[in-house]
C-alpha cells in the first residue's frame, strides 16, 4: 500500500512537471511580445522595454526563464507584466467581487 502511494504521489509530480513546461510554452508561444505590455502608448521608449525585458528575465533564452518562473510560482512572487504588482493579489481582488 505505501509502495503504491508513493508510485502516484511520484506520478503526480510528474504530471504536474510537464504541466508546467506546457503551460509556460504556450504563454511563450503566444503571438506579441510580452514586453510590451502597452503597444499602444506612445511614451513607451525602448529603454523601457529593455528595462521590462530585463526586470522579468525575457533577455535569457527560455529554459532560464523556466527556472526563474519555477522560483517564482514556489515563492508566490509571481508579479504582472502590466503594473509589476503581485498576481496572487489581484486574483485574490477580483475573486472576492465575484
Amino acid at each position: 500500500m505505501i509502495q503504491f502511494i508513493f508510485k502516484s504521489i511520484g506520478q503526480r509530480i510528474i504530471l504536474l512537471f510537464f504541466i508546467s513546461i506546457i503551460s509556460h510554452a504556450i504563454v511563450h508561444l503566444a503571438p506579441g511580445e510580452p514586453s510590451l505590455v502597452d503597444p499602444s502608448n506612445p511614451r513607451m521608449k525602448a529603454e523601457d522595454i529593455q528595462r521590462i525585458r530585463a526586470a522579468f528575465h525575457l533577455d535569457e533564452p527560455l529554459y532560464i526563464q523556466y527556472v526563474y518562473w519555477m522560483k517564482d510560482l514556489f515563492t508566490a512572487d509571481l508579479k504582472s507584466f502590466k503594473d509589476n504588482q503581485p498576481v496572487l493579489k489581484k486574483i485574490w481582488d477580483r475573486f472576492l467581487n465575484s
